[in-house]
């Protein structure tokens, strides 16, 4: 079979270039046309999306409502826009093979990205938002389910169907000048957030593990950011090595699954 494919090649001169390329080459083919403007307002647009989303999730299941933000300041869920451009990366090469591949891919990729997101939290920041041990069949020590990564495959075929071109054909219509400065603004500010709330996260930690604060800055966090107000922004978070309210320790944490959502 491969020496009838290399026939065909020398004897097509149209498909010797094709037979040629090397698969590197034929993966970044596929990204051609995508833009860091096109990742950077996926990542900000659907990190608005995703906190409206888990709000209306949280209300719908639960019939309250409480915060479902990633940041301190503003309705932004940062899990939802890295998860978005980590979509954007693996489901672009694939949507040429069909929506089979984009839903195992998304699946897969969405799935292992969770589990990831609940290792890096829980190592950096000793605490733990989601877990879903109970489930019938769980990856990454609860970390994710099979439910979940179906849901994963399900919204990748949305994603790539729809939200993907709506939201790179809205960057492109957007003339240069004004997309590049808006662009560099809303970065500045959602990386100042970000720090922002990982020092005052980490800060939270320290003071439920009695470590009293060391130096200004972390003087100036515990006034300004005590535990009441940390709780009312992150209601979900547990602390796994701690005891005080509003936590739980680390033999709970995998089957913690306030609302049944990542």
């Amino acid at each position: 079979m491969q020496s009838m494919d290399n026939t065909r090649c020398l004897n097509n001169p149209k498909l010797t270039a094709a037979c040629a390329e090397k698969p590197m080459d034929r993966l970044l083919a596929c990204y051609e046309g995508v833009t860091a403007a096109h990742l950077i307002w996926i990542f900000i647009i659907a990190g608005v999306l995703g906190f409206v989303l888990e709000n209306l999730y949280c209300l719908g299941t639960s019939s309250v409502i409480e915060s479902r933000q990633g940041l301190i300041y503003g309705p932004f869920s940062q899990i939802y826009g890295f998860g978005a451009v980590l979509l954007a990366l693996v489901l672009v090469p694939l949507r040429q093979l069909g929506y089979i591949w984009v839903f195992i891919g998304g699946g897969v990729a969405g799935g292992v990205f969770e589990a990831l997101c609940g290792i890096i939290q829980e190592v950096v920041f000793g605490s733990a938002s989601w877990g879903y041990s109970h489930h019938n069949i769980s990856f990454f020590g609860g970390r994710t389910s099979l439910k979940y990564v179906l849901i994963w495959g399900v919204l990748s075929v949305l994603y790539i169907r729809f939200f993907y071109p709506m939201c790179t054909s809205l960057v492109d219509r957007v003339p240069r000048k004004i997309r590049r400065v808006n662009t560099v603004v809303i970065v500045l500010i959602l990386c100042a957030d970000m720090g922002l709330s990982a020092i005052a996260v980490s800060r939270w930690a320290g003071r439920l593990s009695g470590n009293p604060a060391k130096s200004d800055i972390e003087v100036w966090l515990d006034e300004r950011y005590p535990d009441e107000k940390l709780r009312e922004i992150y209601p979900n978070m547990r602390f796994m090595e701690t005891e005080s309210p509003g936590t739980i320790s680390g033999d709970e944490s995998a089957s913690l699954d306030t609302t049944d959502a990542g």
